[in-house]
Parts: C-alpha cells; sequence; structure tokens
C-alpha cells in the first residue's frame, strides 16, 4: 500500500527548506518504497506541536541518497513540515518502467534493448528499425526496394534500378542536355514519348527558287529541280542553250609557238559586259593567267610546250535580254614532234572513192 502522511526523521519532522522532487523520491526510496506521487508542508496536526524540528534545507541532486545534503538545525516552524505520499511500484505495461513518479517509456534504442541491423528509432511503448535509403524494413530485415515504382523520372526518361537507389536515363532517341533535360535531337519532335522526324518539306518549303526539297532522317536536303544547275552563288538557274563555239576545236603545235583558242558565236559586246568564262585542263581548274594570256573571248598561250597539252573544256555563263545562257566548248591541244614526218596525199579523196567502188564489186560476186 502506500505510505502516506506527516514525515518524520528519528520521530522528528522535516522541514520544507529545499525540499524537492528529488528529494521526495530519495527519501521514499530509502522508506522501501518505489516513488512518491505527491508532498506537500503544513501543520495539519495537533500532534505536530509535540513534536521537535529534526531536519532541514534536505537538497538532493539525484534520487540517492548519497547526492542529499541537510541540517540537523532548523531556522523554521511547524508550518513548513512535510507531509509526503510514497507509492510502490506500478506494474507498468511493455515498452514502460517505474521512475518513481510513474510508467515512463523506455528508449530501447539507447538502452540497447533493440535488434535492429542498421538504425533503431523510438517510438512510445516500442521502437521500430530503419534501414538505409533505397531498403526498407520487412520482417526483421533491410529488404533492398524498388525505387523506380512510383516513377520518380520524368516522362522523357526511364527509371534504373542501381544499388541502393535508382538512376535516371534518357528514353530511346532523346539526348540529354547540359541542363539534365531529356530533349529530341535538332530536326525530331517528341511525339507520345518518342522522338519523331519532323517533316521540313511537308509544309512551306525551306529551299529557294528551282530548288526541291528532301527530307531526311533529322533533316532536310535541296537540290536544284530537274533541269536546273546551280551556280557560283549557290542559285539553281534554268539556262537556255547558247551559240557559242570554238573556232579550232583540235589544236596542234610544236614547241615555242604560240597558241590561241577563240571562242565566236555572239556579240563582242557579250563576250566582254556580260559572260563569264571558266576553264579546265585534263578534268581540273584552270586559268589562263597561269600559262598565257586571257582573251575577253578566249586565251592565248605564248610559248606553247608539252605541259600545255590536254583537254581544255570551257564553260560560258551569260545573260541576254534578261535570260541566262549557258554552253560548253572543248579544245584538244597536241604537241607536234620535231623529226614527225608529215606526207599529204594529193586526190586522197577521189582514191578513197574509187577504193570504195572496187570493195562493193568483189562483194558481189
Amino acid at each position: 500500500g502506500q505510505g502516506r502522511g506527516l514525515l518524520l526523521f528519528n520521530g522528528q519532522t522535516v522541514c520544507d527548506d529545499g525540499f524537492s522532487d528529488n528529494s521526495a523520491t530519495t527519501i521514499c526510496g530509502l522508506m522501501g518504497y518505489n516513488g512518491f506521487d505527491s508532498w506537500s508542508n503544513g501543520q495539519l496536526y495537533d500532534i505536530q506541536a509535540n513534536l521537535q524540528i529534526g531536519l532541514d534545507d534536505v537538497v538532493c541532486s539525484s534520487g540517492l541518497w548519497g547526492s542529499c545534503t541537510f541540517r540537523t538545525s532548523h531556522n523554521c516552524g511547524h508550518s513548513e513540515d512535510v507531509h509526503l505520499n510514497c507509492v510502490p511500484e506500478e506494474d507498468c505495461d511493455t515498452g514502460f518502467a517505474f521512475n518513481g513518479f510513474g510508467c515512463a517509456d523506455i528508449n530501447e534504442c539507447t538502452e540497447g534493448l533493440d535488434d535492429c541491423e542498421v538504425t533503431c528509432v523510438n517510438t512510445v511503448g516500442s521502437y521500430t528499425c530503419g534501414c538505409l535509403e533505397g531498403y526498407e524494413f520487412i520482417d526483421g530485415s533491410c529488404v533492398e526496394t524498388d525505387p523506380c515504382r512510383d516513377n520518380p523520372c520524368s516522362d522523357t526518361q526511364m527509371c534504373l534500378q542501381v544499388e541502393g537507389g535508382y538512376r535516371c536515363n534518357c528514353l530511346d532517341t532523346f539526348i540529354l542536355e547540359s541542363s539534365g533535360e531529356c530533349v529530341c535531337p535538332d530536326g525530331y519532335e517528341n511525339e507520345e514519348e518518342a522522338c519523331l522526324d519532323i517533316d521540313e518539306c511537308a509544309a512551306d518549303s525551306p529551299c529557294g527558287e528551282n530548288e526541291e526539297c528532301s527530307n531526311t532522317a533529322g533533316s532536310f536536303t535541296c537540290e536544284c529541280a530537274e533541269g536546273a544547275e546551280r551556280n557560283f552563288n549557290g542559285d539553281c538557274i534554268f539556262y537556255q542553250a547558247c551559240r557559242v563555239r570554238v573556232k579550232n576545236s583540235n589544236i596542234e603545235a610544236y614547241s615555242g609557238n604560240s597558241v590561241t583558242v577563240k571562242l565566236f558565236g555572239e556579240s563582242k559586246r557579250i563576250f566582254k559586259k556580260f559572260a563569264t568564262i571558266s576553264w579546265t585542263k585534263n578534268g581540273e581548274q584552270w586559268n589562263p593567267r597561269s600559262s598565257g594570256r586571257v582573251k575577253f573571248n578566249g586565251f592565248r598561250i605564248g610559248s606553247f610546250d608539252v605541259d600545255d597539252t590536254g583537254v581544255y573544256v570551257g564553260t560560258v555563263i551569260f545573260e541576254k535580254n534578261r535570260q541566262p545562257y549557258k554552253c560548253s566548248v572543248e579544245v584538244n591541244m597536241a604537241l607536234i614532234l620535231e623529226d614527225t614526218l608529215r606526207l599529204t596525199i594529193a586526190n586522197k579523196k577521189k582514191i578513197e572513192k574509187e577504193a570504195e567502188g572496187r570493195k562493193s564489186f568483189f562483194n558481189q560476186l
């Protein structure tokens, strides 16, 4: 049962100067109780007037008597006598323990009463076990969870489970920007979480005049329409065929002689003011200034040599009556060797004709 009433020390009362809950817990413990539920002061009984005051200034820093100090002399009256209600230990529920005042929660984590593998979290009357990020406590163990089950990544990413967590990778066809966002490459657009090619040619053509648009994967190309040609400025032009020709398309010359290539078929004014003439030699770009002298309608090689032999192709472009023209000419140049013997057969055509007649006669036999 409880011990309740006037507190006496060796038959003498105790003053409340310095008295505290620690003092009450300690004194109840000395008397075989496990705590107290209250204490008070005052002269409640007539008998107090006949008793001596035995203790004063009972100060305890904990629930142990060794932490207490007191005086057997006093400077108080019976109106300050301590009345104490000591109580026995209570039957506390699991997870609680009597602390001298009542049932208090036991911190199993700090008391080493848990069986957690990783971390312990105290709760009222019990505890729970925690796990590292990416794991959860199931049936007494930390089990790796599936961090991707709640779709933590964006619509353009796929979740990949890795040890202790997850990683977001770009979906197929998407690329990762420096900002960390997954986007479609240039020339593609996001259609239902897939990058699809944009047909740049489907709407207004991005190509220029006289060009045809061809869609490619992620881009497009612009080619000249059939019959058009791309000029030096990159424009596609429908050229008309011109009448420019070369005066001599097969030139043979001795070493050291001068050779002149002259074009005709258009007026001198056209050649001088409107025509652009470019040349190739044996399939490579060639500038007449490198081996001779440029003329407004051709060129001249001052001293012909073996290095000047080859096939020359000239491209002539000009505009007349607001209409573009283009044509090509070809010149074959050969070197005559000094010891070459050249024979001329008189009446060559007549002899060839008579020989052809005799051949026809014998075929009829």
